[in-house]
């Protein structure tokens, strides 16, 4: 049996859900309940921020914790190494690869396999 969770602003319990991609899946109303109480939480967010993470989009020069709220985790992160950049990783989604560098949005790729 898989445990449940409280939503960040009703404390709505929320059963969790496994994906074997990803570990724990927790329903879309609970992602939706986490992205709005980010947003009320930070309200030096800029506008392009907010609408992104509330329309379950990223943008470059998002932070790792935006990226984490807007799509929640990657199934996995690869690639951490350090260049003259800074330090970089690839977060891996279902379709798309997230380059982090410095724990930011660096670029967003498609990829299909």
């Amino acid at each position: 049996m898989y445990p449940s969770v409280a939503g960040p602003i009703t404390g709505k319990k929320y059963k969790v859900g496994w994906n074997p991609l990803s570990g724990y899946a927790y329903p879309e109303s609970f992602y939706k309940e986490t992205r709005e109480a980010y947003i009320q939480n930070h309200p030096d967010l800029s506008k392009e921020h907010k609408d992104a993470i509330l329309n379950k989009q990223i943008r470059p020069g998002m932070t790792a914790e935006q990226v984490k709220v807007s799509w929640g985790p990657p199934a996995y992160v690869d690639s951490q190494i350090t260049t003259a950049l800074g330090y970089s990783e690839i977060w891996h989604y279902q379709s798309r690869w997230v380059w982090m560098v410095n724990g930011k949005v660096d670029a967003i790729q498609d990829v299909s396999y």
